[in-house]
């Protein structure tokens, strides 16, 4: 298998974790990359169980937040899919896994692959 970096925002992660399903992406992929930004938004929601197991497990992949650049800015979408599009961007042929249609979009203009 090639190697695959995934950089995945919350929603995918929140809806894998109601299903007992996050350890899918590991083995799916190679290197995965939770921004900061994404946790705080996953911490932010209900506290049930899964959301608590999906903080935990997220905490083994998570990457500081970094500076976004001015092209993604111009989007206008979330904090999380923001920093998901500039991890991309650093780490170079990264993948993308976002739900948000505008966020896709987004990240189609700057060509990252998405999951």
């Amino acid at each position: 298998m090639t190697e695959q970096n995934w950089v995945i925002n919350a929603s995918p992660l929140i809806l894998l974790g109601k299903i007992n399903q996050l350890e899918l992406v590991e083995r799916l992929a190679s290197r995965l990359i939770v921004p900061q930004s994404v946790t705080d938004e996953i911490a932010a929601g209900t506290q049930d169980r899964s959301i608590q197991s999906t903080l935990n497990w997220a905490q083994r992949h998570i990457h500081p937040d970094i500076a976004v650049p001015v092209s993604i800015l111009k989007w206008d979408i979330g904090a999380g899919e923001s920093q998901v599009l500039a991890q991309c961007m650093r780490h170079n042929g990264s993948k993308a896994v976002l739900d948000d249609g505008e966020a896709r979009a987004a990240a189609q203009a700057h060509q990252i692959p998405l999951v």
